[in-house]
């Protein structure tokens, strides 16, 4: 028995339909579901102090006296996830977006969904936060996530928006990308 679970392992096959995937690979490339086992329908949570010291870490990219605030009223804006070649680029003029997680089990699917990007794993909610557009900026907003969103380290009070500027370091829980307008 051993054997086989240490195959499984190397060769990365996917505990949910069998397929093999490459090495590395976290949401199953056939069925697209969670190549680790946990809880899809509830929050991977996250200690403190994990989160609060991985924070301290991030530094911003832009000088903070410089950054541009002013977003456009038909503009978008691009996630650049770390380790990841294309943004993906939303409009937020004509609604809200939720940022979270898809839910297994059930048909909940946010419109910014970080489920391919190992977001359970890395404590992102399936309803983590909003972005959207107030008068001219972007705004981020938590929802009262189980491990918190982060500007540039700095924990968000949940329901509280804040404007975003380009260059934005965001994190939600565990989970970094970069926000460009």
């Amino acid at each position: 028995m051993e054997d086989s679970i240490s195959q499984n392992r190397v060769a990365n096959i996917c505990p949910h339909c069998s397929h093999e995937n490459p090495p590395g690979v976290l949401v199953c490339e056939a069925c697209h579901k969670m190549m680790a086992a946990g809880k899809a329908g509830s929050t991977r949570y996250i200690g403190e102090e994990e989160i609060t010291g991985e924070h301290d870490a991030v530094k911003p990219t832009v000088n903070l006296s410089e950054r541009k605030l002013d977003f456009p009223p038909d503009g978008s804006f691009a996630i650049q996830m770390r380790e990841v070649d294309d943004p993906m680029v939303y409009r937020p003029a004509d609604n809200d977006l939720l940022i979270g997680r898809r839910n297994e089990e059930s048909d909940h699917i946010p419109d910014v969904d970080m489920y391919p990007f190992a977001g359970y794993l890395l404590g992102v909610s399936r309803r983590h936060a909003l972005i959207y557009q107030q008068n001219s900026r972007l705004m981020l907003e938590d929802l009262g996530s189980s491990n918190g969103t982060f500007i540039n380290g700095e924990r968000l009070s949940p329901n509280d928006p804040t404007p975003l500027y380009d260059g934005a370091e965001v994190s939600l829980g565990k989970l970094h990308f970069k926000v460009n307008f």
